[in-house]
C-alpha cells in the first residue's frame, strides 16, 4: 500500500487546467450554501412541518426524494424540522457535501426545477463518461450527463445553442419553451473563452432538448448539419461543472488523476494523441493499469527511486 501511495504521489497529479473553461462557483458562495442547506440547525428548537407532521419520517423521506433541486432547496428553509428531515436522507447529505458546485450551478442557472435530487445523486455516484466510458470529470448540467473533456468538446448531445435561435425556428416564446424543457442561464466565468467571445451571460438550450422541441413541432429528423449551424463553439463548457465521483460504500471521493508521464510525452513529441493522453483522467484503480503501460511514467518512478537510494547512500 505504501508503494502504491508513493506511485500516486510521484507519478500522478490533479489537472487544475481541467476546470478552467467550465463553471466555477466562488468558494465563499459554496461555503455559505453548504452551511445553509441540507444540514440541521445546531439548536433543537422545532417549529414543525404543519400538516406534514402527521407523516412518519420514512414517508417524509420518500416524498423528499421525489423533489427537484429547487424544491428541495426551498423546503430546507421552511423550518428546522424540514432541515433535519433532509439532513437525515443520505442522498441529500451526499449531494450537499460532494456536489456543491453542481448544486449551486443548477440553482443559479435557473434549471434546478428540472433536475431531481436523485438524478444529481446518481450522477455523483457515476464515474464513467456516458459517451466513451473513460473517467468523467465533468457534468453537463442541462441533461445531467457525465462526460470527459474530449466528449464535452465534441460528442453528440453535449453541446448547446442560444435560446433565440430555437425560438425563432419554432415560433414559440421562451416562456412557452420553459414549461417543458430546461433553459440554461449561463453563469459568469473568469476563464471561459466562450463567455467572453459571446458577450457575457446567455440563455442556452441543450442539443438534446433542441431536437426534442423540433420533433414535437412535427419536423423531420434534424440532420446533424442543422444543429452545427445553430451551435456556437464553447457553449458545452459554459453549461458544465467539475464533479467528483463518490463511493457511498467506502466514503471515497475521487476527482480524477492525470499522468505526469503523459505530460512529459506531450512536451517531448507534441501531437493530438499525446494531448488526449495528457488530458485524460483516471480513478486510482485505472491509473495503476495505465501506469503499467506508460513508459514515461515508469521512468519518472524509477528516477525518483534511484534518487532516494542515492540520498540514503
Amino acid at each position: 500500500m505504501d508503494d502504491l501511495d508513493s506511485i500516486f504521489e510521484v507519478v500522478s497529479y490533479h489537472n487544475e487546467y481541467s476546470g478552467r473553461n467550465v463553471i466555477q462557483i466562488h468558494h465563499h458562495l459554496c461555503d455559505r450554501t453548504r452551511s445553509s442547506i441540507f444540514k440541521p440547525f445546531e439548536d433543537r428548537l422545532d417549529t414543525g412541518l404543519g400538516s406534514l407532521d402527521v407523516f412518519p419520517v420514512e414517508i417524509l423521506s420518500s416524498i423528499c426524494l421525489m423533489l427537484d433541486i429547487s424544491a428541495g432547496f426551498k423546503f430546507s428553509h421552511v423550518s428546522r424540522r424540514a432541515r433535519a428531515v433532509l439532513a437525515s436522507i443520505p442522498e441529500y447529505h451526499h449531494v450537499g457535501e460532494h456536489a456543491l458546485q453542481a448544486l449551486c450551478a443548477l440553482l443559479q442557472s435557473q434549471i434546478g426545477y428540472h433536475v431531481g435530487i436523485t438524478t444529481l445523486h446518481q450522477a455523483l455516484l457515476t464515474q464513467d463518461c456516458q459517451s466513451c466510458g473513460h473517467f468523467a470529470s465533468y457534468l453537463f448540467l442541462p441533461t445531467v450527463t457525465r462526460c470527459c473533456f474530449f466528449c464535452l468538446e465534441s460528442a453528440a448531445g453535449l453541446s448547446a445553442a442560444p435560446l433565440e435561435k430555437l425560438t425563432s425556428e419554432v415560433h414559440q416564446s421562451a416562456d412557452q419553451l420553459r414549461e417543458y424543457i430546461p433553459i440554461f442561464y449561463t453563469l459568469p466565468s473568469t476563464h471561459s473563452a466562450a463567455n467572453k467571445a459571446h458577450g457575457g451571460r446567455n440563455f442556452l438550450v441543450s442539443e438534446t432538448h433542441c431536437i426534442q422541441v423540433l420533433r414535437s413541432t412535427g419536423r423531420a429528423e434534424p440532420a446533424s448539419i442543422y444543429f452545427q449551424e445553430m451551435h456556437l463553439p464553447g457553449f458545452g463548457f459554459e453549461a458544465s461543472v467539475i464533479l467528483p465521483c463518490f463511493n457511498p460504500r467506502t466514503g471515497e471521493i475521487q476527482a480524477g488523476l492525470s499522468c505526469r508521464g503523459c505530460q512529459v510525452a506531450m512536451r517531448i513529441a507534441p501531437s493530438e494523441e499525446a494531448f488526449k493522453m495528457r488530458q485524460r483522467s483516471y480513478t486510482r484503480e485505472r491509473f495503476l493499469d495505465h501506469y503499467k503501460v506508460c513508459n514515461h511514467a515508469k521512468k519518472i518512478w524509477t528516477t525518483a527511486q534511484t534518487g532516494k537510494a542515492g540520498n540514503r547512500a
